[in-house]
């Protein structure tokens, strides 16, 4: 995450669209991955050596959760920098105004992550989708926000989504693999 933050701000020096193509650090991670996993074959080996067992039947969920936890932290991960960028571009401050949308965006964080225990116990595997539905209304709030409060709001959902979608996450796959 450090390393995305300190590319995304060098490029973002050129536009606050650049701080985006961090990503393509994905690219040679993606090759390496491909080349160089194998997946077990032998499933007296696979119970041997220990390794969780995933249900087949799950694969495209897990699939699904892959995809759509990538594409929002494609998004937000970048957030800190580009609102800065994006409030210079507007005229609404500079490192200050964004020092507020930032404690704002990690005090939300926080507030989910005190939250969400309670939050998964009601909603099950409904929470995965709660969290993507608050990133994209909070991507939309800053999208088209039309002055600074609008701005925060948004912000602030995109926080709270960002810890609740990683937890949902974790809750979710963990309920999909049995131990061999």
């Amino acid at each position: 995450a450090t390393v995305l933050g300190l590319a995304s701000g060098y490029l973002a020096r050129w536009g606050w669209q650049y701080g985006y193509l961090c990503y393509a650090l994905a690219i040679p991670v993606l090759m390496y991955v491909t080349v160089f996993f194998h997946p077990v074959d032998n499933e007296e080996a696979a119970k041997s050596s220990g390794l969780l067992q995933m249900n087949k039947g799950f694969l495209l969920t897990i699939i699904m959760l892959v995809l759509a936890t990538g594409f929002v932290c494609m998004a937000i991960t970048v957030y800190p920098t580009n609102i800065a960028s994006y409030y210079l571009e507007k005229g609404w401050g500079g490192t200050d105004t964004s020092g507020v949308a930032s404690s704002l965006y990690t005090a939300s964080m926080i507030l989910s992550g005190l939250l969400f225990g309670r939050l998964f116990d009601r909603l099950k595997q409904y929470t995965f989708l709660l969290a993507v539905c608050l990133s994209m209304a909070g991507m939309l709030i800053v999208f088209w926000g039309a002055n600074l409060y609008t701005t925060l709001l948004g912000g602030s959902l995109i926080g709270f989504s960002y810890t609740t979608l990683h937890s949902s996450d974790n809750a979710i796959v963990s309920s999909l693999l049995t131990p061999t």
